[in-house]
């Protein structure tokens, strides 16, 4: 697969692929480690990620892959994807920030990571 430069090609052919796609949207390859999934952010949110925090030699093949989903899902898809957002808001419920607070004291985490922007890591 030939890929086009990062900072040019790649970048704008995904800002066109995304333009009108909006947050709750199918996409594929949104993360490496699943092929299919629920856009949680904005697409622009994903791209500045990918170009700020992403290895150069991951960065063409990410934008590349990262797609809306086109068409419509299998009845057997929708069905999973009722099911798994039930049991992410339970889980978000279950993992509430004032029981966090309270057995996690003195913990550094910010809503997405122990390790916040300026904070030294391992």
């Amino acid at each position: 697969m030939k890929l086009r430069s990062i900072q040019e090609e790649e970048a704008a052919a995904y800002r066109k692929a995304f333009k009108g796609v909006k947050v709750d949207t199918f996409v594929w390859h949104c993360h490496h480690d699943k092929p299919l999934e629920r856009l949680s952010k904005r697409p622009e949110t994903r791209i500045d990620y990918i170009l700020d925090f992403k290895p150069k030699h991951e960065q063409s093949l990410r934008l590349r892959l990262f797609r809306p989903f086109k068409g419509k899902l299998s009845p057997g898809l929708k069905k999973v994807s009722a099911a798994w957002d039930k049991a992410s808001a339970e889980w978000e419920k279950a993992c509430d920030e004032p029981t966090h607070k309270k057995q996690c004291k003195n913990c550094p985490w910010d809503g997405r990571t122990i390790f916040p922007v300026g904070a030294e890591g391992d």
